[in-house]
């Protein structure tokens, strides 16, 4: 790298979660790394390197995150300036991408090898600290999000369950089975069942009764019955 760009590098290390209370003097010592590459993307370009696995930089421009859905391309994430990627895989044993970078515009991104990175963490607690914490969060986030879709699933599954059994006149229907057993019908724990009921009935679609006995309102009208 030139002496500018090295400069920028520093500067925008010094502001990463990876060097977050860590000494100048050794922010500066790894951006001198001669593994350290600079690349420059155009639009549309797949953001790729030689050096695999290794942890990147967003120098310049932005660049965006793909990954895929039932066969299709899906927008995950847009990484701007100073914004870092790879740092999932750089530590796994088994170094393969589950997404694809792509340049929005003209970007630089820089690579840093996953050698200087090993050396960095072992040798300094505090950024092997931040290394965690980043990754902890990540995984926080994550698990909310996983929460999140499987009582949505569960609300889904429920939904199509009541409306295949028979209504009286009352539209009332009758559950064939213990609530255990229902949960493990339907493929979901016993507290997201109960969860995807109580907020069925909440939002009006349905209404309990005695043991097993669920009155029907409007099912077919909810938002998980589509």
């Amino acid at each position: 790298m030139t002496e500018p760009q090295k400069i920028r590098l520093i500067n925008i290390l010094k502001k990463s979660f990876l060097f977050d209370g860590v000494e100048e003097e050794r922010v500066e010592g790894f951006a001198s790394s001669k593994g350290i590459v600079q690349k420059t993307f155009s639009n549309g370009e797949v953001v790729e390197n030689s050096l695999s696995p290794c942890l990147s930089f967003v120098m310049e421009g932005c660049v965006r995150v793909f990954g895929q859905n039932q066969g299709k391309e899906v927008l995950l994430n847009t990484l701007f300036e100073g914004d870092a990627f790879g740092f999932a895989r750089l530590f796994c044993r088994e170094d393969t991408s589950v997404s694809k970078i792509v340049s929005k515009g003209t970007s630089k991104v820089c690579f840093i090898p996953f050698k200087d990175v090993e050396r960095l963490v072992s040798c300094d607690g505090k950024v092997a600290v931040n290394y965690i914490s980043f990754l902890s969060e990540k995984i926080r986030f994550l698990n909310g999000k996983i929460g999140q879709y499987t009582a949505k699933s569960g609300e889904i599954r429920l939904v199509k369950y009541l409306l295949s059994l028979n209504k009286n006149d009352d539209g009332i229907v009758t559950l064939n089975m213990p609530m255990s057993r229902l949960a493990s019908h339907l493929g979901v724990s016993r507290a997201t069942l109960y969860r995807s009921m109580d907020e069925l009935e909440n939002e009006g679609y349905i209404e309990r009764k005695e043991k097993n006995k669920i009155k029907i309102i409007n099912l077919k009208q909810s938002a998980v019955a589509n």
